[in-house]
């Protein structure tokens, strides 16, 4: 399931049909046939576009991406996408980062990519929820996360984004068949034989009184080998997964991109139950008392192409 499918690839019908200001321009209805938009409505968008107008400035963007009234120039696509992506257009978002996907125009990252279809789909745009999805799923520029890419499935289908259907119906399916046929867990050791008496202790000395603690005092640092979070702790999240095999596989795989010295740290697996009543098992790369060194861990990780955030138990 790959995500590489090509949004904003419209007809020319398509195009024209976008355009304000009468750039419709259909042929007799008896051919059905349309022609590019001419030189002077061309000029016409450019003006309205250097002038901030975010709409259009898309639409030059789209232009440019497509060949059909400019020049087939994806540098200017990109450009012009830009400038529409940063005044919040999801359109634009959605374009631009699928020209960061594809390296058109742009040096091909899909870290980039990634960011651009994040804040389209936060501005309600189905196309980019879907491929939100698709990047989870295949581990393309962020973490793999199956349970995660379902969630963005959904909303894709929610939005009206109907190929998102297929996608979830298949990557649920995965993840009820991973925890089906997921491995018991081992029984218990036998316990152990009582251990002989030990002799009287002699008679304590008075205790001292402990001194107050320092009010500056560190907080214990966490168990990292703890399956389940103790409460008031600040784990750094770098994924999610039906069973725990997983997650240990995806730090793994993780540890490629990570510096030596976080990589060596190994990481902190939690068990998490739904609401569902499904459990699922949360990858952190650390798990920290203080939300300060939390953040830090996440900064360093995010520096390194590994997108995180922190989590407060």
């Amino acid at each position: 399931m790959r995500h590489h499918a090509k949004p904003g690839a419209l007809s020319c019908v398509a195009i024209l049909a976008a355009l304000v200001m009468g750039l419709v321009l259909a042929a007799p209805a008896a051919a059905q046939s349309l022609r590019p938009p001419s030189q002077s409505m061309v000029a016409g968008l450019m003006l309205k576009a250097r002038e901030g107008n975010a709409r259009d400035q898309y639409l030059v963007g789209l232009l440019y991406e497509r060949g059909q009234g400019l020049p087939q120039d994806y540098t200017q696509a990109a450009q012009w996408y830009g400038k529409a992506a940063k005044q919040g257009l999801a359109k634009a978002q959605l374009s631009l980062g699928n020209l960061y996907d594809k390296g058109l125009g742009v040096p091909q990252s899909y870290e980039t990519a990634y960011r651009w279809y994040r804040q389209a789909a936060a501005g309600g745009n189905g196309q980019a929820m879907y491929f939100v999805g698709s990047m989870l799923y295949n581990g393309d520029g962020v973490p793999a996360d199956r349970e995660a890419a379902a969630s963005w499935f959904q909303r894709a289908m929610a939005a009206g984004f109907t190929p998102a259907k297929a996608a979830y119906e298949r990557v649920h399916g995965e993840l009820q068949g991973a925890s089906s046929t997921a491995a018991p867990a081992a029984a218990p050791p036998p316990p152990a034989a009582p251990a002989p008496p030990a002799p009287p202790a002699p008679p304590a000395a008075p205790a001292q009184p402990a001194p107050p603690p320092a009010s500056n005092a560190p907080a214990p640092a966490p168990d990292q080998n703890a399956e389940t979070p103790p409460a008031g702790v600040y784990a750094v999240q770098v994924g999610s997964f039906p069973d725990r095999r997983m997650a240990q596989a995806a730090w793994t795989r993780l540890q490629r991109k990570l510096p030596a010295d976080l990589a060596a740290a190994g990481p902190v697996i939690y068990r998490k139950t739904l609401k569902d009543k499904r459990q699922v098992w949360r990858l952190n790369a650390g798990a920290f008392a203080q939300k300060d060194k939390a953040r830090a861990r996440c900064a360093r990780l995010k520096a390194s192409q590994v997108d995180c955030l922190v989590i407060h138990y």
